[in-house]
C-alpha cells in the first residue's frame, strides 16, 4: 500500500479550482505537502513532499487569510513548483499579502559585517538572501483584494526574488 507522501510524492499537476475548499481546506492541503523535520525537532525546519509537482491550481475555491498563510509557508519550500495559481478567491489584502510575503521571505538572516566572519564565510550567508522558493515562476493573483499591504508585499517580492516571471493581477480591487 502507498502512503499518502509516495502519492503525493508522484502528483505533477494538481488542478483543484471550484471546489469550495476554503481556509480548512487549504490548510490541510499545506499541511499534506510540507511536515517538521523529526530528526530536528524544530518548529522552523521544514521540508516538503514535492518531488515532482510543477503546478497548483487552486482558483475560486474561497480561500482567506488562514488557507493563504499556509499556503504560503508551504510555497517557501515547493521548491519544484513552477506555477501557483490562487485566482478568483476574493481573498482580502492581508490574505494575499501572507502569500506573497512567505515566497519572498529569506532562508537566514544575513550575517552582517563582523570582525568574527572571515570573507569567504560573508560570501556563503550572501546566498541565503534569496528566497526559498527559486522555482516559482508564475503567479496567479487575479480577482482577490489588493491593498496597501498586498502592493507593498509584491514590490519586495519582485526585489527579492528573481525567479517569478509571470505575475497575473487582473480584475484585483
Amino acid at each position: 500500500a502507498l502512503s499518502l507522501t509516495d502519492v503525493i510524492g508522484r502528483i505533477r499537476l494538481l488542478e483543484m479550482q471550484s471546489n469550495n475548499i476554503g481556509d480548512s481546506g487549504a490548510v490541510a492541503l499545506a499541511q499534506a505537502f510540507t511536515y517538521q523535520d523529526p530528526i530536528t525537532e524544530t518548529n522552523d525546519v521544514y521540508h516538503t513532499n514535492f518531488l515532482e509537482i510543477v503546478s497548483m491550481n487552486l482558483s475560486d475555491n474561497h480561500i482567506d487569510v488562514t488557507g493563504c498563510a499556509a499556503l504560503g509557508e508551504m510555497l517557501r519550500y515547493a521548491n519544484s513548483l513552477s506555477s501557483f495559481n490562487v485566482s478568483n478567491n476574493r481573498s482580502s489584502d492581508e490574505a494575499i499579502a501572507k502569500v506573497i510575503t512567505a515566497i519572498g521571505i529569506p532562508a537566514l538572516g544575513f550575517i552582517e559585517d563582523d570582525d568574527d566572519y572571515g570573507d569567504d564565510e560573508k560570501d556563503a550567508s550572501a546566498k541565503f538572501l534569496d528566497p526559498h522558493n527559486n522555482s516559482l515562476t508564475d503567479l496567479n493573483l487575479t480577482n482577490n483584494n489588493l491593498g496597501d499591504e498586498a502592493t507593498a508585499a509584491i514590490e519586495k517580492l519582485l526585489v527579492t526574488n528573481k525567479t517569478v516571471t509571470n505575475l497575473h493581477l487582473d480584475f484585483c480591487t
